[in-house]
């Protein structure tokens, strides 16, 4: 059978669903697919890419796409339209993040197929207030209503997708993956392990769905306690100045290095341990990246965390706010060999069960399913 023409679609700029996208972009071509990428990127982002992203993303088409609804969507459609009609065959198009997969509702007679994975729903965000979160459930249902086949990329969004699309019948999950072969250590010289002084680290955009005040809260509690510890962040956003700020007021500033966006995985081999906060995730690459690392991740309870970590360490994921207990268990790793050996025990199985090459070849064959 003909292979069709794969376009993959991301108005995401960076993080977790951009990397995911690389990925399975890398992943179709090597089998052989005939693969379109169609993305959006802001300065503040592209410096999160590693050199072998930066290298793919010459590949794709960029175009301008906003987050929020704006006049200029329809200007996007246009481009988009033309991008799809200009390559011959049948297509596929598989849509990644929120925005795209509205665009991707609106081109679906351009295609002889489309997929969508949302990579974290915002209904799931369990700070949302009621009346907001009626709204925008009922705008993700008519967005899943156009797709012939839902990805999900944790258990617990295959279950919110369920309850959304009820009757659809046509919701999978593939967990993300990533190869140990991602993680090399910055040869650099600007970083340097230092035993004396152990490092907590954190990694992720700067914003509310993270919950990086909390990664302060945890910072301060450990070194009220007398630790010689330092936190290493690597990202950027707008909570940044929220996090100066909490720093300044428990006096811990100097104690926090902020690295801003650019790419983690040759910054985790010089963390001993990093802070999950994340009010909701689907399956966040950053932990998969510390498992492949083999650097202990502490985390708050959420889908994703859920999805990883609930089997291999039970017992073990904490409260949104308990920064109290987040901190007890940082100092465990730290400094407790037999607890520190409990994580790294458990990612030995865990790097196995996640792999980009199992996720790509789970994706190939939904494109498979639907073209039968």
């Amino acid at each position: 059978m003909h292979k069709p023409h794969i376009i993959l679609l991301t108005a995401a700029t960076g993080g977790g669903t951009l990397k995911h996208v690389f990925d399975l972009y890398a992943g179709l071509k090597n089998l052989g697919y005939g693969v379109t990428a169609v993305a959006t990127t802001d300065d503040s982002y592209r410096a999160e890419l590693t050199d072998a992203q930066r290298k793919l993303l010459r590949e794709f088409h960029i175009v301008a796409m906003k987050r929020s609804p704006n006049p200029k969507d329809i200007a996007v459609l246009r481009k988009l339209r033309k991008i799809l009609r200009a390559i011959p065959g049948p297509k596929i198009l598989h849509c990644h993040s929120t925005k795209a997969g509205i665009y991707g509702r609106f081109l679906r007679n351009e295609v002889d197929h489309v997929l969508y994975t949302a990579h974290a729903l915002r209904s799931i965000d369990p700070k949302l207030p009621q009346l907001k979160r009626i709204a925008i459930r009922a705008a993700e249902r008519w967005i899943l209503s156009g797709y012939e086949r839902l990805i999900a990329v944790s258990p617990a969004e295959e279950h919110h997708l369920q309850q959304l699309q009820p009757q659809a019948g046509n919701i999978v999950y593939i967990a993300n993956g990533v190869s140990k072969d991602e993680i090399h250590k910055d040869e650099s010289g600007e970083f340097v392990r230092n035993e004396e002084q152990k490092t907590v680290g954190f990694v992720g955009r700067l914003c509310h769905q993270k919950n990086p005040l909390l990664y302060v809260d945890v910072m301060h509690t450990l070194l009220s306690k007398g630790l010689v510890v330092r936190g290493l962040i690597v990202g950027d956003g707008e909570m940044r100045t929220a996090m100066l700020e909490r720093a300044r007021s428990y006096g811990i500033e100097e104690k926090l290095q902020w690295l801003g966006s650019r790419p983690a995985t040759p910054i985790l081999p010089y963390m001993d341990v990093i802070l999950h906060t994340s009010y909701y995730e689907s399956m966040p690459y950053a932990l998969l990246e510390a498992v492949a690392a083999t650097v202990p991740v502490v985390c708050v309870q959420n889908d994703g965390t859920q999805a990883i970590f609930a089997q291999a360490l039970p017992g073990r994921l904490f409260g949104l706010d308990d920064a109290a207990r987040i901190a007890q268990e940082t100092e465990e790793i730290l400094f407790r060999q037999e607890t520190r050996q409990i994580y790294l025990d458990a990612y030995e199985s865990l790097a196995e069960q996640f792999s980009v090459e199992g996720m790509v070849h789970k994706i190939v064959e939904q494109y498979q399913s639907v073209c039968s």
